[in-house]
């Protein structure tokens, strides 16, 4: 049941939700507008398709492949931190290229830097999202991806016009103008998200220490010059000076003796100590040893909590390692995610080559936009029926996810039978409304297979490998295509991998699911024959 919360908590809320929106417009816009870049770089650069392939595919699998660390980087330093610094991360790698016509330039700076910055706004958004509303997150996961549904429909018609109002480097520049607006939206977010706890632990480890001081039984630790003595032996020979003196006041051999134990317990303060040459009455010693007491309880309370502080970053450390262990032996983990690596290679690439191949076709470039940016409303459509479908607990997340991926990669195979303008739309609108159920989908699968604790670390190390399989497979479809000279056998390629990689996940889920069914019927049908 979703937590009530105050009319001020509800409009933070309210701007946690909507700058996570607002995050994926941008962000995944950037990724959309990477298929018009396609077709304007194979013009501007056409003995270079090698580098112009890398150019496309580099910034969602440099995306992926850093998120690994950039889930760590969330964790050490919270979510405002890290959006922060991939704004304008983000905006500065899209618009250095603008002043250069070097395609290195763009390689370096447009296709590797721009994706650390996705990463950095992605992961952060989805992160920060997830702190503020907990298990309740997964409802606004899927109803915040429609925000890269609109980036898809929006950016690619606003950057073709862009191209033609100031060619491909002015284009660049009013991007950069544009994404720098996910600065605010990443000020939103909260500074103490995943790094609090360590602070939190350490303060206690301090006040444990203040308040527990003087009933502990165990001894103290063991420092100074003389590491054979505790201070808990030093009280008990304090003590026997005491009585000593009590029954002699007389002699003073024992007030030497002391004098002896208290320069060398004062030797913790390095500092030097100088006592008079006179002999002291009783008074002056005891003076001086509870002086010396003093000085050591201060010190060791000192040691002490650098101690705890030490023992606590070395706990930390242990419990993220502990997670990173947890996170890559989970095999229904594993398996899940060589399933997700296959799927969501094939839709990018799908998505990067369908401009390029409606030219191949006969289309214009701006027609080709069109075609993308229309079949693109498929995404919204799929954003809010998954939202649904999960807000109210209709059918599982992994159902979603596996059905999604079967039926994207059939209509897949459909490409290479299509050459008019409307009917590429039609398709395209069914692709990318799979797609939609596929990316809106797969975060809230993730939260399935681990607690809210682990899903930074999970959700980094799940983009990392997506990034590295849409490098490898979008390249390789690319090399493969223009070897053929043609789309049609790369499509086929593309469809077959997502049918054939989440069966291993859709057939066990339904066969335990109908196992648990059908123990569960008849465990009620044996209550009700006993009564």
């Amino acid at each position: 049941r979703t937590k009530k919360r105050s009319v001020p908590e509800t409009v933070v809320a309210a701007l946690v939700v909507f700058s996570v929106f607002v995050t994926n417009i941008l962000v995944f816009g950037f990724i959309a507008v990477l298929p018009i870049y396609f077709v304007e770089f194979k013009k501007v650069f056409p003995d270079l398709h090698n580098l112009v392939l890398l150019i496309i595919f580099l910034p969602p699998s440099v995306f992926g492949v850093v998120s690994f660390m950039t889930g760590i980087v969330l964790s050490k330093f919270g979510v405002r931190t890290t959006g922060i610094v991939g704004s304008l991360w983000f905006a500065i790698s899209i618009g250095v290229p603008s002043f250069s016509s070097s395609i290195y330039v763009l390689l370096g700076c447009f296709s590797i830097l721009s994706g650390i910055g996705c990463s950095a706004l992605s992961l952060s958004a989805n992160a920060g999202l997830a702190a503020y509303f907990g298990e309740d997150s997964r409802k606004f996961i899927a109803f915040a991806a429609v925000g890269k549904a609109l980036g898809y429909i929006i950016f690619p018609i606003l950057t073709n016009y862009f191209i033609e109002l100031m060619f491909w480097r002015g284009s660049l520049l009013l991007l950069a103008a544009t994404f720098i607006h996910t600065l605010p939206c990443a000020l939103m977010y909260s500074t103490d998200t995943y790094k609090i706890t360590g602070r939190e632990n350490l303060l206690v480890s301090e006040n444990n220490v203040q308040n527990d001081f003087y009933t502990s039984e165990e001894p103290f630790e063991r420092v100074g010059d003389d590491q054979n003595e505790t201070i808990s032996n030093k009280l008990e020979i304090s003590e026997e000076n005491n009585t000593s003196l009590n029954h002699n006041e007389e002699n003073y051999s024992n007030a030497k003796y002391i004098r002896g134990v208290v320069i060398k317990a004062l030797k913790y303060n390095n500092e030097p100590f100088v006592i008079n040459n006179t002999q002291p009455d009783k008074e002056d010693c005891l003076g001086i040893e509870e002086t010396a007491i003093n000085s050591i309880k201060s010190e060791d309370e000192e040691i002490d909590v650098r101690s705890d502080k030490f023992e606590t970053e070395e706990k930390s450390d242990s419990k993220f390692s502990a997670k990173i262990i947890t996170v890559l032996t989970n095999f229904n983990f594993l398996l899940f995610l060589f399933a997700l690596v296959i799927t969501y290679s094939s839709v990018i690439t799908t998505t990067a080559i369908v401009p390029d191949y409606c030219v191949q076709q006969g289309l214009s470039q701006a027609e080709s936009a069109r075609i993308f940016s229309v079949g693109s409303f498929g995404y919204v459509f799929a954003c809010f029926f998954s939202s649904w479908l999960i807000h109210k607990n209709i059918v599982p997340s992994r159902i979603i996810f596996s059905t999604a991926a079967t039926m994207s990669g059939l209509l897949i195979c459909v490409y290479p039978s299509l050459s008019t303008a409307i009917y590429l739309t039609l398709l395209t609108f069914a692709v990318m409304f799979t797609s939609g159920l596929i990316f809106s989908t797969y975060l809230v699968t993730i939260m399935d297979y681990f607690e809210i604790r682990y899903f930074s670390i999970s959700m980094g190390f799940g983009e990392t490998v997506i990034g590295i399989g849409i490098l490898t497979f979008g390249y390789l479809i690319g090399i493969f295509s223009e070897y053929m000279n043609t789309y049609e056998y790369s499509y086929y390629v593309i469809g077959i991998g997502p049918i054939i990689s989440v069966q291993p996940i859709l057939i066990p889920f339904l066969f335990s699911r109908l196992l648990t069914k059908h123990t569960l019927t008849y465990s009620v049908n044996n209550v009700d024959n006993k009564c």
